[in-house]
């Protein structure tokens, strides 16, 4: 397998980067990847123009990718990849992972809206903070993401999980408005604190809140009750240890259904002390 490293040579305003994931499906070379086309200010150009390039030989079973001096000016990294590692050591823009399908991607920085949006499959990692819309539905769409992981370190904005279909997203700080809006399923983890409306308009799926807190919830919710653990339930908590070292314990739960209003069926549940 290969190891490439790009390196940006000079910062601009606007980068759209969505034709970088070409890189999963073509012999990894020098010339190959420097003909890839990129647009910068919108207008058309290519990665041998814009980065320099090193490539290496690795004992690895998937190519890796390094990306460095990037910003927050850079979007659409991680367009429907597939297969591949990619390592990113800086901010990054809007729609980053937009459509990823499968793969491993970890960004050492912070992102801005849509991250993960309508991701099928792979796994997202980042160190920083995240913006509104983390795994949701792309504007007019009204189907989330629909597999994969997403794991964020720092805090995430608004409408996170909004549609979410399938697949588990972990959020170590605080989280915004509206979370999990229109849930169809999948699992949301929240470590910390969230804004009003949580769970609001649920249908299915389970979030889970680690900080006791149970204010804020939008959904309209029947009355909580001790949660008995099913068999998916311990599977769950011995995966999440081993791939993520989160550590569910042994704590009660309190159990609370959805939106009873549109008769929904998902559950929050809250970590009792």
């Amino acid at each position: 397998m290969k190891k490439v490293i790009l390196k940006l040579k000079n910062p601009v305003n606007h980068y759209d980067l969505r034709n970088l994931s070409i890189i999963n499906t073509i012999e990894i070379n020098q010339k190959n990847i420097s003909q890839i086309k990129i647009y910068v200010n919108r207008k058309e150009s290519n990665v041998g123009k814009l980065f320099s390039i090193k490539i290496s030989k690795i004992k690895s079973e998937t190519n890796e990718i390094e990306i460095h001096g990037c910003n927050k000016f850079c979007h659409y990294l991680g367009y429907a990849w597939k297969k591949d590692k990619l390592f990113v050591n800086s901010n990054l823009g809007s729609n980053i992972c937009y459509k990823m399908i499968s793969g491993e991607i970890k960004i050492n920085g912070s992102v801005d809206n849509f991250l993960g949006a309508e991701m099928s499959g792979g796994e997202i990692y980042v160190k920083g903070n995240a913006g509104n819309f983390v795994g949701s539905s792309y504007l007019g769409v009204k189907q989330g993401m629909k597999g994969g992981e997403i794991i964020i370190d720092g805090h995430a904005g608004d409408f996170l999980g909004c549609f979410i279909r399938r697949g588990l997203i972990i959020v170590k700080g605080n989280v915004g408005r509206f979370c999990c809006f229109k849930m169809i399923a999948g699992n949301v983890i929240l470590f910390k604190s969230f804004k009003s409306s949580l769970g609001l308009s649920m249908k299915r799926g389970t979030i889970f809140l680690m900080s006791h807190d149970i204010k804020n919830i939008g959904a309209r919710r029947s009355k909580s009750f001790d949660f008995v653990e099913s068999i998916f339930f311990k599977y769950f908590k011995k995966y999440l240890k081993s791939k993520f070292s989160i550590n569910l314990g042994n704590n009660k739960y309190k159990r609370s259904y959805g939106d009873r209003s549109i008769n929904g069926i998902g559950e929050i549940l809250v970590r009792q002390n």
